[in-house]
């Protein structure tokens, strides 16, 4: 089984289509800020990110809206693809967990880390203390509520987007990717391997 795996898109839908429609894999993840919304030829499950419009995939939820092979995975929501389960938190983190569509709160966190025997855990943010390193600010910039689901949940794979970089790890019995803009790279995912492609 291929798994591919595609990175924030900011808008980037053709360059995306055409990734999909080129693939040799099963389904497609994508970890949040697709902002645009199309039909593709191939399956492709998202969680949100921090830029994205609400109002489409809040029609895509309740089949309003509907794009041929287009999947939101909610927050906290297992599918099983494969044989594999997958879950994910869907938006991007702020301290005061204010109530705002494009943040996760508390009441996520807490229904995420309740998760068990996840496959693959979906986030926007990377988990704290693993070494997720900004070139430019020279600091880590995992966020602690990501770390602590890792923690609770412990999925074979962790991926996640929103920092632009590659980024891989294995913390314990999860390895860790972070995915860089499609636009530059996108990614197959094969049982205890990954390859990273130019775009």
């Amino acid at each position: 089984m291929k798994i591919l795996l595609l990175g924030d898109l900011h808008g980037d839908i053709e360059i995306a289509k055409n990734i999909v429609d080129a693939a040799d894999a099963d389904f497609v993840l994508q970890v949040g800020d697709m902002t645009v919304y199309s039909a593709f030829s191939k399956p492709v499950y998202f969680i949100a990110g921090n830029h994205e419009n609400f109002d489409i995939i809040k029609a895509i939820d309740k089949g309003r809206i509907k794009f041929d092979n287009l999947k939101h995975i909610k927050t906290a929501e297992v599918i099983v693809l494969n044989g594999l389960k997958i879950s994910g938190i869907n938006g991007n983190y702020s301290p005061t967990y204010k109530e705002r569509e494009r943040h996760f709160t508390v009441k996520d966190v807490e229904e995420c880390k309740k998760l068990r025997n996840v496959d693959i855990f979906l986030s926007h943010e990377a988990p704290s203390n693993v070494g997720v390193i900004h070139t430019k600010w020279k600091r880590d910039v995992g966020i602690d509520p990501v770390r602590e689901i890792m923690n609770s949940v412990k999925p074979s794979y962790l991926i996640f987007g929103h920092l632009h970089f590659y980024f891989e790890k294995k913390v314990g019995d999860t390895q860790i990717y972070g995915l860089d803009y499609a636009r530059n790279e996108h990614y197959i995912l094969s049982k205890d391997s990954i390859e990273r492609i130019k775009t």
